[in-house]
């Protein structure tokens, strides 16, 4: 089916074109928009979207097959006929789209360094008064008998650890770093992840193909969730035991626009450096490295852990509350309480 197919006459389509979590803020101010300018709207979105549909409860909306692509030729194309939400037509529901009428607007909140809060982003955009409340979701999703077979294999639902490193939006981060996170979860626990591109996988930790509905009713019922900011967070937040998230640390503005405001939820931004010392400019002999460290137990707590490695024979881990010598890196010979 076409595109303009899909639009209905009596209602104003909106058209969801990129992440998760521009589809749920759509549909997180529907009701505020309605209210404001007396009309229903009809949202027309991709297929692996309308899990955002099933957990508001809304049943007013068509799917239209497309790949995410930024500022995609089809619709700029609709963008620039109807640059305003017209009942009867459909409306691209991002500003990217419509960036000459909004251009005063964008170079306000859209730039890297902007620490617009991105509700508030989504309700300028939207012309809905700034105190319009976001509705939040109506429901999650509960283990089905599928998903218990998926994960029969890692044991207790009550000890697994679900990692989430993969943003569509975002830059990956170094599989090194993931490696330091690694260290950080008790040894009892059991690792899985989950990621769509196999070229984000972080090594040694199952990749379990689930989902976004398994994905959420799985961190609804795990241990913990450490996760990458990504639209996925947005919809498993609500229903999460605890969960850690990590922001690239190059834009730390994003931390502050896109922070997901929950008490169960510890946000960072990601951090990792390494320097190596040579001897004669070829042997190395001290390599500094400096990354988060997240205490589980108190995993509000944040530490920063400085490692610093002498090779072949001492290795010295610094943290806030001690400090461990190590004899050939991995004999303990002194701990020093600070």
């Amino acid at each position: 089916m076409k595109l303009e197919d899909l639009a209905k006459k009596d209602q104003y389509n909106f058209l969801s074109p990129y992440g998760l979590g521009d589809t749920m803020m759509l549909c997180g101010f529907a009701d505020a928009w309605e209210k404001k300018h007396a009309g229903k709207i009809h949202f027309i979105i991709k297929p692996s979207h309308e899990v955002v549909m099933k957990m508001y409860g809304i049943t007013n909306y068509s799917i239209y097959r497309f790949q995410k692509e930024w500022y995609k030729p089809e619709f700029m194309k609709i963008a620039r006929k109807i640059q305003l939400p017209q009942k009867g037509e459909i409306f691209v529901a991002h500003p990217h789209f419509h960036q000459k009428r909004l251009t005063e607007f964008l170079a306000r909140t859209d730039h890297i360094n902007s620490d617009i809060p991105f509700d508030d982003f989504y309700r300028e955009f939207l012309d809905i008064p700034m105190d319009s409340p976001f509705t939040p979701f109506k429901t999650g999703f509960s283990m089905s008998l599928v998903l218990r077979e998926k994960l029969k294999q890692y044991g207790s639902l009550e000890n697994i650890v679900l990692f989430l490193p993969e943003a569509q939006s975002l830059p990956p981060l170094s599989k090194t770093f993931w490696k330091v996170v690694k260290r950080i979860i008790p040894k009892e626990k059991v690792l899985i992840q989950n990621v769509m591109n196999h070229k984000n996988e972080i090594p040694d930790i199952p990749n379990v193909d689930m989902t976004i509905e398994e994905v959420i009713a799985l961190a609804s019922a795990c241990y913990s969730v450490f996760a990458y900011r990504s639209g996925m967070c947005d919809l498993i937040a609500p229903f999460v035991k605890k969960m850690v998230v990590f922001f690239p640390e190059l834009h730390p503005h994003l931390k502050k626009r896109y922070s997901l405001k929950q008490k169960n939820v510890f946000e960072y931004n990601s951090y990792f450096s390494s320097k190596t010392y040579y001897l004669f400019h070829c042997l190395p002999l001290i390599k500094v490295i400096s990354s988060p460290m997240l205490v589980e137990k108190e995993i509000s707590d944040a530490i920063r852990e400085e490692c610093v490695k002498l090779f072949p024979f001492l290795k010295i881990l610094k943290s806030s509350i001690e400090v461990r010598y190590f004899l050939f890196n991995c004999i303990p010979v002194l701990k020093i309480q600070k």
